[in-house]
């Protein structure tokens, strides 16, 4: 709607409402983006292994053990996965601004520039989803639980084990 009314005479831009929504749904993603990256470091440069499921809570109130019984599926896989999207959003938007830009800065459209657009956003685009695959995989090995168990010491099994 705005993009139609860009360049209009009177146009004002977009009411300030829009523009501070904006504004926060970004700040609350950054931080939201930082608080995770730096549980992920953390708990990396510590050797811990993490275990996100609603389902913790309610087995260490109920004192249940061995957790595997409440607990069957570990978010923090689709957690890792949603903050590497986010990570590599803004560079996937400007590679494709920068590749239309240049296109339009080299006199517009036709068959040789699109497809050379074309080829030089494929290309990085398709070495971000390498990378995104190969870091998940990475912090994945170092850092996400494959079972409840994991995210306490051995010590501490052992312990909760003896009656």
């Amino acid at each position: 709607m705005f993009a139609m009314a860009f360049g209009h005479p009177g146009w004002m831009g977009p009411p300030i409402e829009v523009v501070t929504a904006v504004i926060e749904a970004f700040v609350g993603l950054g931080l939201s983006l930082v608080t995770t990256w730096f549980a992920f470091f953390v708990a990396q440069r510590h050797g811990v292994k993490v275990w996100v499921d609603s389902a913790l809570h309610q087995a260490r109130c109920d004192r249940a053990w061995p957790l595997r019984h409440y607990c069957r599926f570990n978010k923090a896989g689709p957690l890792l996965s949603a903050a590497l999207a986010v990570t590599a959003s803004p560079l996937i938007i400007a590679i494709v601004a920068g590749v239309c830009m240049l296109g339009e800065a080299n006199g517009g459209a036709n068959e040789i520039t699109a497809m050379c657009c074309v080829a030089s956003i494929i290309a990085p685009l398709a070495l971000i989803v390498w990378a995104i695959a190969w870091l998940k995989d990475r912090v994945s090995q170092a850092v996400i639980a494959v079972v409840p168990d994991e995210c306490w010491g051995e010590d501490y099994i052992a312990e909760r084990d003896d009656p």
